[in-house]
C-alpha cells in the first residue's frame, strides 16, 4: 500500500485544511472522498505541484493540530484513507529544527533581530 505525506496547514472549525507534501504533481493530486470517509472533500489549487484537501477533523487522528505531519495510506484505487492517517512526529521535529536553523541564519543577517519562530 502506498503512503503520502500531508501537512495540517490550519483548522477551520471542524475542518482540517491539509497540504500535500509532494513535488510530483501526480502524487499531490487529491482524489476526493474515500470509502472510509464519505464526507471528505479535496480540491486542487492553481499550482499543480501543490494540492489541498479539506477533511473533517473527525476523520483524522484525535487531537489533530496545525503543523502536524500526517502519513496517509492510499487504497488500491489510489484514494487517501484519511481515517488511517498517522502522525509523523519525527518529521515534525526535523522540519522545526530546519526552520530554526534557517531563522538563526537569517537572524544573523538581520540588524533588527526581530525574526522569531
Amino acid at each position: 500500500m502506498r503512503h503520502d505525506r500531508w501537512v495540517v496547514d490550519r483548522i477551520e472549525g471542524s475542518t482540517a485544511v491539509l497540504v500535500a507534501d509532494s513535488t510530483d504533481p501526480a502524487d499531490a493530486e487529491p482524489t476526493g472522498s474515500s470509502p472510509s470517509s464519505p464526507r471528505s472533500s479535496a480540491r486542487a489549487v492553481e499550482d499543480p505541484r501543490e494540492a489541498v484537501a479539506e477533511i473533517p477533523t473527525d476523520d483524522l487522528p484525535a487531537g489533530v493540530r496545525e503543523g502536524w505531519v500526517l502519513v496517509v495510506p492510499r487504497s488500491n484505487e489510489g484514494t487517501p484513507r484519511w481515517a488511517e492517517a498517522t502522525r509523523d512526529e519525527e518529521e515534525e521535529r526535523r522540519r522545526l529544527e530546519e526552520a530554526r536553523r534557517i531563522l538563526d541564519e537569517l537572524e544573523g543577517r538581520d540588524e533588527g533581530g526581530d525574526v522569531e519562530l
